[in-house]
């Protein structure tokens, strides 16, 4: 019975372990992430098509932004949308 007893808590503590490190690194990984974003919300875009489409500029401006986030893009991954 203590045998057992030994063995369940080991594997527990082994799964109890390695929710934490999944735990930690998701929270990294979600913080990269936003600090990404944060960043690419600061730079302001130049495209030919600002100006045109009837709509006031900080729309314009915003749809691109709406679009990567919906795309789960950041100005700065290659390949990303651009307003260009």
């Amino acid at each position: 019975m203590k045998i057992i007893l030994m063995v369940v808590g080991g594997v527990v503590a082994v799964i109890g372990g390695a929710t934490l490190l999944g735990i930690l690194w998701l929270t990294l990984e979600v913080r990269g992430r936003m600090a990404k974003r944060s960043e690419g919300e600061k730079v302001r875009e130049v495209a030919d098509w600002f100006g045109t489409t009837g709509l006031d500029e900080e729309t314009e401006r915003e749809l691109p932004r709406y679009l990567r986030r919906e795309f789960g893009e950041s100005l700065f991954d290659e390949g990303a949308l651009k307003a260009e």
